[in-house]
């Protein structure tokens, strides 16, 4: 499903984001990349969304490299992939039904099926009686968990994200990534970049560790043997 061959990116000649990365995730798979601030997190994650492009090496997605992939190409893409960031990034003048919607209006969703959609998203993170709350009335646990629901409200077949329980507390987090596990129980391929790396280890996932632009190892949560 994703496939990273001998991946290098580089700012400039002195700053190297990453540095010869081989990685390969499985279509369902669940994995965690963590690794300190800086360590290249952030940087692969915008690869996937081809938001950058690699200094050398090559991204397959699907078995498409996507440096072959024309601009045009580029939105459609996206389609099929949902991003959770950080902080929820919702638009403040917008109900929680709006913004889980904004997705399916770009694509040009009917509107009988825009509001089935809607519905089943926030529904499935638990906030469908929200649909008609405005951001500002949310905690932050309900508006990440509205940030999710537009990210799958396409119904994606790999989901990314980028530190999404990094402002939440660990009760909160736990929270979120029981939401995460729930969709990729259902097939889809989940990679989330987090340093929260004592809640990780008692996951059973994959855990990436990063490290000035490599990866330094990978292992299996809740005390399972190291995979490499």
């Amino acid at each position: 499903m994703i496939e990273f061959r001998k991946v290098s990116k580089h700012y400039g000649q002195r700053q190297i984001a990453l540095n010869g990365i081989d990685l390969q995730l499985q279509r369902g798979e669940f994995a965690f990349l963590t690794g300190h601030s800086g360590a290249g997190k952030s940087t692969l994650l915008k690869l996937l969304l081809r938001l950058e492009q690699p200094s050398s090496g090559e991204v397959y997605v699907g078995g498409q490299a996507l440096s072959t992939m024309l601009p045009r190409q580029v939105p459609y893409y996206r389609r099929h992939l949902g991003f959770v960031f950080q902080n929820a990034h919702l638009i403040q003048e917008l109900s929680v039904f709006d913004n889980v919607a904004m997705p399916l209006i770009i694509a040009n969703v009917d509107s009988r099926e825009l509001q089935r959609r809607v519905r089943a998203a926030l529904d499935k993170v638990g906030l469908l009686k929200k649909e008609r709350a405005m951001p500002e009335s949310l905690s932050g646990g309900e508006a990440q968990r509205v940030s999710i629901a537009r990210a799958i409200v396409n119904r994606p077949p790999i989901l990314l994200a980028d530190e999404p329980t990094g402002n939440l507390d660990p009760a909160l987090s736990a929270e979120i990534f029981k939401l995460f596990e729930a969709f990729n129980q259902v097939g889809v391929t989940v990679l989330i970049a987090s340093h929260d790396l004592n809640l990780l280890e008692t996951l059973g996932h994959r855990i990436i560790r990063l490290d000035q632009g490599t990866i330094q190892g990978s292992t299996v949560g809740a005390g399972q043997e190291a995979i490499a």
